[in-house]
């Protein structure tokens, strides 16, 4: 599911070969150049454990909005159930109530008895009469009656639904907090796999290049921070199963497929050539910088998955308190952030902008842009609050403008 960028260990490999120009030739430089791929391979597969982890969060964050959604709509429908079954028991009174007086005063037999026993046509009119109103009366209520009896179950069919959502909104949460967690303990282990692991792999790049262990630890200490600032080596997987939510956030446009065309008898005029479209207006700059000086108040705080401050964060959490910060209320979800602000190209981004990237199963990470090829964003549990490159995770495939 993952996709890996094998440019980044060529270009780092690279650069430790060039910073060793004047270093006497290793005895060994398949075994030198093994070691430093795989210093870098451990170096991104552990970015990327991290990475999965807080895609993982925007999927989590989905299943606890989707799950107080389906609270709401349970008090709400709790309440109309209320309603429905006090009218319906008002409605069983009346047909009662109805029902007995018929019976008491005028059954069907004294009716028939009563009108048979008349002797003017006109008051044989009057009683026949007045035992069909009664029978129509009756019959009137009992619809009513059926009427609320339907009204009841369609609520009652809708609670059930809702509380199905809410069963499925909290089960997705569970699985998603268990991904994280495991994903996070895994990238913990693994990290601590690796600083042994490193350490070996240092002595012996040391002793083949005939160099201290200070030298090589200082140089592969500057290729980790260049690893880490390019950002995960692979698309961040998410946790399986969907999200149990509503971040189902488009994903890039692929084209449809084409077929073939009959030829025509004479080639048709070129069609004109499409207009460019508008550049978006262009983003408020007072809202603007309001949203990017909390965010960049929180600068060096940690990631929280889950987190929306004010000591923690996660991506989505971060940018719905800078834009509260401006003024500006927000979903909670990265997904729901994108289709609530108004959507512009990638290319056009400027210093406001909301920047996200996406992965087959929706949007996973969100960004503020600062103009010039920066971003602030909360990337994930190995690293703080933080400005970066704006295409520290790719470049972004969606954008929205929220001023």
């Amino acid at each position: 599911m993952s996709r890996r960028f094998p440019l980044l260990v060529v270009s780092v490999v690279g650069l430790v070969g060039a910073s060793m120009s004047t270093v006497q030739a290793a005895p060994d430089e398949d075994r030198v150049a093994a070691i430093q791929v795989e210093l870098v391979e451990s170096r991104q597969a552990l970015n990327g454990l991290y990475a999965n982890a807080a895609a993982a969060s925007e999927q989590y964050n989905a299943a606890v909005v989707a799950a107080e959604r389906a609270d709401s709509e349970i008090a709400e429908l709790d309440g109309q159930i209320a309603e429905a079954e006090a009218e319906l028991e008002t409605e069983r009174t009346s047909v009662a109530d109805l029902t007995l007086r018929q019976l008491e005063g005028n059954d069907s037999i004294q009716a028939i008895s009563s009108m048979v026993g008349s002797s003017e046509p006109r008051e044989l009119l009057e009683r026949a009469g007045a035992f069909a109103s009664t029978q129509d009366a009756v019959a009137a209520q009992i619809s009513q009656l059926e009427a609320k009896q339907a009204v009841v179950r369609t609520v009652l069919d809708e609670a059930e639904r809702a509380q199905q959502r809410r069963d499925d909104a909290l089960a997705a949460q569970r699985s998603t907090v268990q991904f994280i967690e495991d994903t996070i303990a895994e990238a913990e282990q693994r990290q601590g796999e690796l600083t042994g692991e490193r350490e070996t792999l240092l002595a012996e790049l040391a002793r083949l290049q005939e160099l201290s262990v200070d030298e090589v630890t200082s140089r592969q200490d500057r290729i980790d921070e260049r690893i880490d600032s390019s950002g995960p080596s692979s698309v961040p997987e998410g946790a399986p199963g969907g999200s149990g939510g509503e971040n189902t956030s488009p994903s890039p446009n692929r084209p449809a497929p084409t077929t073939e065309a009959p030829r025509p008898t004479q080639p048709p005029p070129p069609p004109p050539a499409p207009k460019p479209p508008p550049p978006p207006p262009a983003p408020n700059p007072t809202g603007v910088e309001a949203m990017i000086g909390y965010a960049q108040a929180q600068l060096g705080k940690p990631y929280q998955w889950g987190g929306a401050g004010p000591n923690s964060f996660d991506c989505s959490g971060l940018v719905m308190r800078a834009l509260e910060a401006a003024g500006k209320g927000s979903p909670r979800v990265a997904g729901d952030q994108y289709n609530a602000f108004r959507k512009i190209d990638p290319s056009q981004r400027q210093r406001g902008d909301l920047l996200f990237w996406s992965n087959g199963s929706g949007i996973y990470h969100v960004a503020i842009s600062l103009g010039g090829g920066r971003m602030i964003h909360a990337p994930n549990s190995s690293r703080p609050v933080e400005i970066v490159s704006d295409t520290w995770m790719g470049a972004p495939q969606l954008a929205a403008r929220p001023f």
